[in-house]
């Protein structure tokens, strides 16, 4: 086009569009047209249609503007005239694009860019690639829009187009918003718009302060949106075009809507969705997200019925265009809807749904918003809710939007508060179940403990657990497998203590049928049968300094090599150790290697005794008495009686594993029958408890003893409790149903009594003796 020569009137307004004055150039296009009539050259009519179809394009017109278009592209695309063919493709897509026709406007973007490529126009091919990138991005293909953008601010830096590069930038932090990357977004979006003031580009700096509303809408910062929107309310660049009108009328019905004003949402978005119609376009991705958050509107101002109306109709534009993000937000919506109706199937659909198209495509805080809808909903099973929930708290505290994250954890906490069945603990030592174990805690340092294992689960370092005997580091070490990426894969787990010295190497790297006395047949280790899982080492302070050598060789270099064998292996697997020795001092004494420590505490984990958790001990109580399957009026009883709300109070030396085997006792003494004497068996359970020594409990839960009691009758209270029994069964001849019904207990438990305290018919103990 260079060497075609135009009228000065055609070059003037031509230098209006470059500077995005759309409206004026229009009018002067108009004017100029009825006055001079249409140019007598075929390239210069050609051109100014090509211009009047780039004015109707960004200011709404978008059906006129395609038309025109299609027609000069038509006409040259045989041509040699590469430059003009390549505007009027670009003009077409962007008014495709504005209409929701996204896949023929990236096939004219792409055409655009070609020709630009062969006239060698480096300004179409930078604005053709920040083009091809709103494609992508509205296919919610963040990744590549993101390298697009990028590629056309390389080459824009390259050739000096700091305009170029303003642009674009700007468009790179609008897919970091939808990603939920708002810090990165923020420091993006930093400098442009004194740039865009700098050279006096309205349009832009409107555009701009929009795009920075909307990132302060998110974030929650309510009063910088609010200045920023009421600025732009009346500024010409903005309502003079349909799609920058439109944006602001949702985003302040989407800052409204977050401020619990749904009237006022509603009112906004309303008239935003009123500027469209079928041939002035404010941008069809925009209709879909105005129609959603109306939908979002009606649900708070509690009309079900028009909400799911209005998702439909979101439904409409968001298909068209193809945008996954706002699909699977609607998809939220409809769960809401029929979580309020109690339709509990639809609404976990729903849900699912949701999640698996956020998840897809990386939109963090939305997708973090549907754990946080579906956690709070009721539609799903308690552990299901757990789940749901902890991932909100996870993806929030990546966003780093301080209101969510509180959120997410108030909704935890009430979670394990009052539905302690929430909790159920999962055993699985080779990951076949793929729910994460819940940890119980509302304890706020713990709370951060796992908002960091969260974090770190997702990498692949080798992790450090420490903590007293009994405060759940098998269980911490659980859950970071089944949230992690190898979650579909094993989780095996050995305690030094459990085996002798001497099998700790081929436990861990196995050996060769031969390599010494007695190895029959091949054994394959631990860290070769957990290939692309989890290794779990328990009380790794134990381990021998040779073994400490060989595992950090491990750590390092990710080879390991049976016993026997001259073979490598590589493997693929993450270590997890715990220990309750303070490997610090072990280090000073020269029994634990420092390089391993370090190795090990690069990702270090402390999990509190629960006497500094005080407020956990009442959950976990209540979680405890659920998974021993204690009936929910039982739970009742037991948590209205006075004891329970003393159990904070008690020293609970060996920390969770002594609070569950101390109810499982009682438990075990009570049985299931609503009228107890609670207050008779407490004492029994406190008194066995304490004869044992150091406050431990030696019930048949997870914990330290084995079970069986001492049967003497040590203590007051179990000699009474003895005496009663023995008692009882005498005044019933014995018999054992009877006795059960005298003394308010399942058989089952009056059973094991006899056993535990080795109560024996008196016949029976003279024919022994």
């Amino acid at each position: 086009m260079s060497d075609l020569t135009i009228q000065p009137w055609i070059a003037s307004i031509d230098q209006l569009i470059a500077r995005r004055e759309y409206g004026t150039a229009l009018d002067a296009i108009r004017r100029e047209v009825q006055a001079r009539g249409e140019p007598d050259s075929r390239h210069e009519r050609l051109l100014v249609d090509v211009m009047a179809g780039e004015c109707m394009a960004f200011l709404g017109s978008c059906r006129e503007a395609v038309t025109k278009c299609r027609k000069v592209a038509k006409a040259l695309c045989r041509s040699e005239n590469h430059a003009l063919y390549a505007r009027a493709c670009f003009v077409m897509a962007a008014a495709q694009h504005y209409l929701g026709e996204i896949d023929e406007g990236a096939d004219n973007t792409r055409a655009a860019l070609y020709a630009y490529k062969r006239e060698g126009d480096i300004p179409g091919i930078v604005r053709s690639l920040n083009w091809l990138g709103n494609v992508l991005l509205y296919k919610s293909d963040y990744e590549n829009a993101v390298s697009s953008y990028q590629q056309s601010v390389d080459i824009a830096r390259k050739n000096g187009m700091q305009r170029s590069i303003a642009i674009a930038r700007d468009n790179i932090a609008r897919a970091l918003l939808l990603r939920g990357d708002l810090k990165r977004a923020r420091t993006t979006f930093r400098g442009n718009c004194e740039y865009y003031r700098r050279v006096g580009e309205d349009l832009s700096i409107a555009r701009h302060e929009l795009s920075v509303a909307y990132l302060h809408v998110l974030e929650r910062r309510f009063k910088d949106a609010e200045r920023r929107l009421r600025q732009l309310e009346t500024n010409p660049s903005v309502t003079s075009h349909l799609r920058e009108h439109g944006a602001w009328f949702e985003y302040m019905g989407e800052m409204r809507l977050a401020q619990e004003r749904p009237d006022e949402a509603s009112a906004l978005l309303e008239r935003g969705i009123g500027l469209n119609n079928a041939d002035n376009g404010i941008d069809e991705s925009l209709m879909g997200q105005s129609r959603r958050l109306l939908a979002e509107a009606r649900l708070a101002q509690g009309n079900l019925d028009e909400a799911l109306a209005e998702c439909d109709r979101a439904f409409v534009s968001i298909r068209r265009v193809g945008e996954r993000f706002e699909e699977g937000v609607v998809y939220r919506v409809i769960g809401e809807v029929h979580s309020q109706r109690n339709e509990t199937e639809s609404a976990k659909a729903a849900y699912r749904k949701s999640v698996d198209i956020l998840r897809t495509i990386g939109a963090r805080l939305e997708w973090a918003k549907t754990c946080l809808a579906a956690g709070r909903s009721g539609a799903f099973s308690a552990r299901e809710q757990l789940a749901y929930l902890f991932e909100a708290e996870r993806l929030f505290d990546e966003v780093g939007v301080e209101y969510w994250c509180e959120q997410a954890h108030q909704a935890l906490t009430a979670i394990l508060e009052n539905k302690p069945e929430a909790a159920a603990p999962v055993a699985s030592l080779q990951g076949a179940d793929k729910d994460a174990p819940a940890v119980v805690t509302v304890n706020p340092t713990t709370l951060n403990t796992l908002r960091v294992a969260r974090s770190w689960a997702q990498q692949d370092m080798a992790i450090l657990i420490t903590g007293e005997t009994g405060t759940g580091k098998d269980k911490l070490a659980r859950y970071i497998h089944a949230i992690s990426p190898r979650r579909d894969r094993p989780f095996l787990a050995l305690d030094l203590n459990a085996i002798p010295e001497t099998l700790w190497e081929s436990e861990l790297f196995g050996y060769r049928r031969g390599s010494f006395t007695g190895a029959v047949e091949e054994k394959t280790g631990l860290l070769e049968s957990a290939a692309g899982g989890t290794v779990f080492l328990n009380e790794v302070g134990n381990l021998p300094f040779g073994m400490q050598t060989k595992l950090l060789e491990f750590l390092d270099s990710r080879q390991v090599r049976r016993l026997g064998d001259m073979r490598t292996l590589t493997l693929d697997v993450r270590i997890i150790a715990a220990t309750n020795r303070p490997l610090v001092a072990a280090v000073d004494e020269g029994t634990f290697r420092s390089d391993l420590y370090f190795r090990l505490e690069q990702a270090p984990l402390e999990l509190l005794p629960l006497r500094e958790r005080r407020e956990d001990i009442v959950p976990l109580a209540r979680h405890f008495m659920a998974s021993f399957g204690v009936p929910a009026e039982i739970r009742d009883r037991v948590q209205d009686q006075a004891w329970f709300a003393q159990l904070p109070s008690r020293p609970w030396r060996g920390n969770i594993r002594e609070l569950r085997n101390f109810l499982w006792q009682l438990v075990t003494l009570t049985g299931t029958r609503l009228d107890i004497d609670f207050d008779l068996w407490l004492g029994h359970v406190l008194a066995h408890a304490d004869s044992n020594g150091n406050g431990h409990t030696h019930g048949h839960g997870n914990g330290n003893g084995n079970g069986n009691g001492n049967g003497n009758g040590s203590g007051e209270s179990e000699g009474i409790n003895r005496t009663t029994i023995l008692k009882t069964l005498e005044r019933r001849d014995w018999n054992q149903r009877a006795a059960a019904r005298d003394l308010e207990m399942s058989e089952a438990n009056v059973r094991y009594l006899i056993r535990r305290l080795q109560i024996e018919k008196p016949a029976e103990r003279i024919a022994v003796g």
